[in-house]
């Protein structure tokens, strides 16, 4: 069975093609050939392997705030830091169960008196387990990690929106179409907010955001909403408006019941329900995460 740093060096032995083609195509097009090769000493085929306890994560001084950059304490008992790798997964309700979050390189900072840290960016609220692996400089391995809890911060959110999982938390839903088949019956709204620095936007809780109904104009809502869950049910055809309100900045959502939800017909906004002066739901991309990666090709 493969050690955490054995799987970490079979993982990143296996070079990109190009590493070995390189040399046959740099004097051709070298704007357009890029490779990087490994130069951790921890990849190296005499490298220390294993060393337990020289990585110790300080207890955390406090909750971790969200989108923003925490302090992780560290303690390398003297040794020289090459490299560093933070990893951290959420616990589900049940308490145990980790889901994967993310993983980036991070870099070992050190305070004046010589405390030695990492930065941390988490980008959800909830329990997590933060593990770092570093490298050092005499090609030894080691591990730590700790749990803690990510809670909101100071800082207010640049944007809000109601969004939907299935597509990366980026499209927005301006309207949601519903009808009264078990399938199409209900639905649940993705609340997200981004903020200043961040990559991408943040789930928030249900619990954490003001829901408003606004009904059909016979006030009886074809709907009805879960505050504390966000799941909306239809009871009825018709149309109802959600204002949804998260740290001062408020999002119209339309919800039409209708015959069929797979083919609704003609498109609805709730305008008939929109307050007077206020912008219409919309739908799509809205801001919500960063732009598509686009590889664009250069020639010398």
């Amino acid at each position: 069975m493969l050690t955490p740093a054995s799987e970490f060096r079979e993982r990143t032995t296996k070079l990109p093609l190009c590493c070995f083609i390189l040399p046959l195509l740099i004097h051709i097009a070298p704007a357009v050939v890029q490779c990087q090769q490994p130069l951790s000493p921890c990849l190296a085929e005499d490298a220390g392997g294993d060393a337990p306890g020289r990585l110790q994560i300080l207890p955390l001084p406090g909750p971790l705030k969200l989108a923003e950059a925490n302090e992780i304490p560290l303690r390398t008992n003297g040794f020289r830091v090459h490299s560093a790798h933070a990893t951290w997964s959420y616990y589900l309700p049940n308490g145990y169960t980790l889901t994967p979050d993310a993983s980036k390189e991070v870099t070992v900072k050190y305070h004046e008196g010589g405390q030695a840290y990492v930065e941390i960016v988490p980008e959800k609220l909830g329990k997590l387990q933060l593990q770092i692996h570093t490298c050092f400089e005499d090609g030894k391995d080691s591990f730590a990690d700790v749990d803690g809890e990510v809670v909101l911060g100071d800082q207010k959110p640049d944007s809000f929106q109601i969004a939907r999982g299935g597509t990366g938390y980026r499209k927005t839903e301006g309207t949601i179409y519903l009808d009264l088949s078990n399938r199409s019956k209900t639905a649940m709204l993705d609340p997200v907010a981004k903020f200043p620095g961040a990559e991408n936007v943040s789930p928030i809780p249900a619990d954490r955001v003001n829901f408003d109904l606004v009904a059909s104009p016979n006030g009886d809502s074809p709907i009805t909403i879960n505050e504390s869950t966000g799941l909306i049910t239809a009871l009825h055809g018709g149309h109802a408006l959600i204002k949804s309100t998260f740290d001062g900045i408020s999002v119209l959502t339309c919800v039409a019941v209708v015959e069929n939800a797979r083919f609704p017909g003609n498109g609805t906004v709730c305008q008939e329900l929109v307050p007077p002066g206020t912008a219409a739901p919309k739908s799509g991309f809205e801001n919500m995460g960063p732009p598509p990666k686009i590889k664009v090709r250069t020639t010398p």
